[in-house]
Order: structure tokens, then sequence, then C-alpha cells
């Protein structure tokens, strides 16, 4: 199975299918979004609400393929974090697996507009998205990551 088309359908499953509600509790304060198809599984795994890091995982067959780290926040400019938690959802749901890492390019809905830029490819990768609303910046993210292989063995 192609990676990025398990990426595309897996985050559509979680998070940017509406899924935030649905995760999972941790002991460590953590919130884990997981999907699992076949021999793959998924898991998002992230860490407060504004500001909040996290992880993307992707193994296949128990072992890890794929991961990305990210870290973002909300910027206090006239817009609340749930209002722009709620938009970053819709703008993640435009996920493709030419660019299946965050959002699309540009995502634009009733004044807020969501940026997203990359540079490399699922092997290896790093970005930053942005929402504006009316023009001025209210949150950002930095993210970055890719394919993750195992020592050889000797």
């Amino acid at each position: 199975m192609n990676i990025s088309e398990f990426l595309v359908r897996a985050k559509k499953a979680t998070y940017a299918g509406g899924g935030d509600d649905a995760g999972v509790s941790l002991l460590d304060g953590a919130r884990e979004l997981s999907y699992v198809e076949k021999e793959m599984s998924y898991r998002d795994r992230y860490y407060g609400w504004d500001p909040f890091a996290g992880e993307e995982v992707v193994t296949k067959e128990g072992k890890v393929i794929w991961l990305m780290n990210y870290y973002g926040c909300c910027l206090p400019d006239g817009v609340t974090p749930s209002q722009v938690y709620g938009f970053l959802g819709k703008a993640l749901a435009q996920i493709t697996e030419e660019a299946p890492y965050r959002g699309p390019e540009e995502y634009e809905v009733d004044g807020l507009m969501y940026t997203c830029c990359v540079s490399g490819g699922p092997d290896s990768f790093r970005g930053a998205e942005k929402i504006l609303y009316r023009g001025k910046d209210v949150y950002w993210l930095v993210f970055h990551g890719g394919e993750v292989k195992e020592k050889p063995v000797k």
C-alpha cells in the first residue's frame, strides 16, 4: 500500500475528519487518535491545546516506517482558539496524496485563510502552516518528518 494513500485515509478518519474528541486520553496527559488498515497503523499523539505539540507515526507490520513531529499555537488577535481549531480541521480535511502532510497550499472560508508551505517529499520533508483572519496571523505550526528505516543487521 502506498504511504501517501494510507496517510490521507488515516488523517481523514481521525483529526481531519472531526475526530479530535474521539481520541483517547493517556496517563501522561496526551491525547491519541489512531487508525488501522490491514497491516498498517497510524497514531497521532499530541500534548497540550494552545500551544500544542505532537507526533504522527505510521507502522507496517509493527515496525515504524514514517513519522512527523509538529508544534503550533494560536496568536491573540481577534479569533478564539476554538474558532481557529474548528477551521483548521476543515482545512486539514482537504489533504491530498500529493501532499499528505497537513492541508492544502491555500484554503479560505469566511475571512479565515489557511496556508501551508512544504519542502521535500513524503520520504523527507519540513514545512509550516498558518491561519490568517482578515489578513492577520492568528495561528502557526511547524512540522517535519519522513521515512524511517531500521538499522541494517550485520
